[in-house]
């Protein structure tokens, strides 16, 4: 067997050792990549909508935030798996990309709302799913809401 063919066997099973060690959160990061996609094309299409288009920049911000959300997702397992707490690994990252789909829920519904004529039916349900996400659903994670208006002073200061 040539070297190359060597290489090329090692770095497969590489691969697949790694790949096999992230089955457990692969559900996790389908969900997360679908979500992604879907936040990106609402935020695009609102972008197209409301008189902008695309912009390099903010496509390489969202495409380098996501990377960084998969990389915390991998070490918070890694880690957690490490200090032999393989559930608890597994129970941050759930409740990383809980928290995740809520800021991208909001984001999500408030794009929809800026796609949608005003108005119309949809306009009226992307309202609603806006205010119940972004106003009753915080009233009652109280720690939500106190983290939501300290980032709101903290804006307001700059």
């Amino acid at each position: 067997m040539s070297v190359m063919g060597e290489i090329k066997g090692f770095l497969v099973a590489a691969w697949a050792a790694v790949i096999s060690f992230f089955m457990p959160i692969g559900d996790f990061m389908l969900a997360m990549i679908v979500l992604f996609i879907v936040n990106f094309s609402f935020g695009l299409i609102a972008d197209i909508v409301n008189g902008g288009g695309w912009e390099n920049k903010k496509a390489l911000q969202f495409f380098g935030q996501s990377t960084v959300f998969f990389v915390l997702m991998l070490s918070v397992l890694t880690v957690g798996d490490k200090l032999h707490d393989h559930e608890e690994a597994i129970s941050g990252v759930k409740y990383l990309c809980s928290m995740a789909t809520y800021f991208f829920a909001v984001n999500i519904s408030r794009n929809w709302k800026m796609i949608a004529p005003k108005g119309s039916v949809w306009y009226r349900i992307a309202s609603f799913c806006y205010y119940v996400l972004s106003v009753q659903f915080v009233e009652r994670i109280p720690f939500l809401k106190k983290f939501i208006a300290e980032k709101e002073e903290e804006n307001n200061k700059d």
